[in-house]
């Protein structure tokens, strides 16, 4: 259980430094930030912390849940603005220019668009 809580406080946490860091990410109260997350993803953190997100930013999420594989091509073609993954991706996935952001030991990434610009997510930006 606490290391469920503790996955939850990192993707709410990862979603806030990607919408602050990225240009993109700007976002107006009729936007919506596009999130394909895998359903292991979901499993874990539900929409609770998708509502924390959005009340605490004022953003909301456009969810869509599918497998690992899915959420990483839905960002190569341009569906979705941010994904979580189960698996890390692929050398051909950073070749067409992903970034992969693995945050905690267990196989969990945030992978985001090539115009998603991520210098750094460690430290106290990677802890709730």
């Amino acid at each position: 259980m606490r290391k469920i809580i503790s996955i939850s406080r990192l993707i709410v946490v990862s979603l806030l430094v990607l919408w602050a860091v990225s240009p993109l990410a700007v976002a107006t109260a009729d936007q919506k930030l596009q999130y394909s997350c895998s359903a292991q993803v979901y499993e874990a953190f539900e929409n609770a912390r998708l509502d924390a997100f959005t009340k605490e930013t004022g953003i909301s999420i456009d969810l869509f849940v599918a497998s690992s594989n899915s959420c990483v091509y839905r960002v190569m073609q341009d569906m979705t603005d941010i994904a979580s993954s189960t698996r890390a991706i692929y050398q051909r996935h950073k070749d067409h220019g992903l970034v992969e952001i693995p945050f905690c030991k267990d196989p969990l990434a945030v992978i985001t668009h090539k115009a998603t610009i991520v210098n750094n997510l460690s430290g106290p930006k990677s802890t709730a």
